[in-house]
């Protein structure tokens, strides 16, 4: 890992310490699905950007960006006009600098430096550093060109993070679903057998290889004897038997067998 690379990395820890997962910092942007941000970029700065999946999906982020007028950008020499991106899973990352926090917090100022490199290690410990935190996307991007990278993404709530450490630039952001959505769904059991009170996790899944499914409707033959909830949890009521059936809009159901079994008498 080159000094310039920890230099940046070092300012992305920074500036995530001062986020808080449950509350938006004040620093930290919602940027939705299909959305564009625009904004601008100082020597030594980055711009946060919380991202919420409520399903997995393909998503492509974009990012244009110019450098601005500023004095500062006519030191800077041609190979250094860039900035870096970020991607990673925001519960993760604030989990652990949480943790970190309350290490720090016993340490001397002297030590402050700890938490960076607990993070990305030395330069000899660049195998393990990515082992230890895994990294949606990490790239540098050149300042003038369009930058896009499509990842594929679970549900949950991603940070990405947009930085500057040597040039003050303009930036224009976007995130978009490139999903190729399908209406033909399967379920991992055609049939299952549970005793009273007992649940099963019923899951859809597309059937064609890199194809995604969008909301998916869940609905029992007969409440009375096991009901589904809108994840497809499944939950027996009492002993007798009913279908589970699941679909998409505008797509055939898929059916499962329940077979509740009652408690066995003494």
């Amino acid at each position: 890992m080159s000094k310039r690379t920890k230099v940046v990395s070092y300012l992305l820890v920074v500036t995530l310490i001062i986020c808080n997962c449950s509350v938006v910092g004040a620093g930290t942007k919602n940027l939705k699905l299909g959305d564009k941000a625009k904004g601008k970029l100082t020597v030594n700065s980055s711009a946060d950007y919380v991202i919420n999946v409520e399903r997995k999906m393909k998503v492509k982020v974009t990012i244009t960006s110019e450098l601005t007028n500023s004095a500062v950008n006519s030191t800077v020499e041609e190979d250094d006009r860039d900035f870096e991106v970020f991607m990673l899973d925001y519960e993760e990352y604030d989990d652990y600098l949480d943790s970190q926090a309350d290490e720090e917090d016993e340490e001397d100022e002297e030590d402050d430096d700890d938490t960076f490199y607990d993070l990305f290690g030395d330069d000899d410990d660049d195998e393990d550093d990515e082992d230890e935190f895994d990294f949606i996307i990490r790239d540098f991007a050149d300042i003038g060109e369009d930058y896009s990278e499509t990842v594929e993404l679970d549900k949950g709530k991603y940070v990405l993070v947009i930085l500057s450490d040597k040039c003050e630039i303009n930036y224009t952001v976007a995130v978009s679903d490139v999903s190729q959505y399908t209406t033909k769904i399967k379920l991992n059991k055609s049939k299952i057998s549970l005793k009273v009170h007992k649940s099963y996790q019923l899951k859809a899944s597309p059937k064609q290889r890199g194809k995604f499914i969008k909301k998916v409707t869940w609905k029992s033959s007969n409440k009375k004897i096991a009901k589904v909830d809108k994840n497809g949890k499944v939950k027996a009521v009492k002993a007798g038997k009913c279908t589970i059936s699941a679909w998409v809009k505008g797509g055939k159901k898929v059916k499962c067998a329940v077979t509740v079994k009652g408690k066995k008498k003494k």
